[in-house]
């Protein structure tokens, strides 16, 4: 179980699955890593079009997150499937910053200086 655990850091995961036996789970992460070097998924791939004119976007531990003139979008890179994008609206946030290993996200608002 200790492989498996090193196995998913060096790719900055945590967890791939749930009640996996020892052989399976190592056997599914290094299906995964192989996924994406070759970029073949199992399900065929599709084009993932974000809406919007791009602020500010960061990827970090398998998270590819952006945000645009009314949306966060959140991308999931974990996996050997397609990635899995959800949006949430937002206004007036320029910029981001993101640990999802913590699950943790702070969005900065630019306030005008009143004087």
């Amino acid at each position: 179980m200790i492989q498996a655990v090193i196995e998913l850091g060096s790719d900055g995961l945590t967890t791939l699955g749930h009640n996996l036996a020892h052989t399976e789970l190592l056997a599914s992460i290094r299906n995964r890593r192989k996924a994406w070097i070759h970029m073949s998924f199992r399900d065929p791939p599709s084009v993932l079009r974000l809406s919007g004119r791009t602020k500010a976007y960061e990827v970090v531990a398998g998270v590819y997150c952006q945000i645009d003139d009314s949306n966060l979008t959140i991308l999931k890179l974990e996996g050997e499937t397609q990635p899995i994008m959800s949006a949430i609206g937002i206004e007036g946030v320029r910029d981001f910053a993101m640990d999802p290993t913590q699950d943790i996200i702070a969005l900065m608002r630019y306030l005008p200086i009143l004087g």
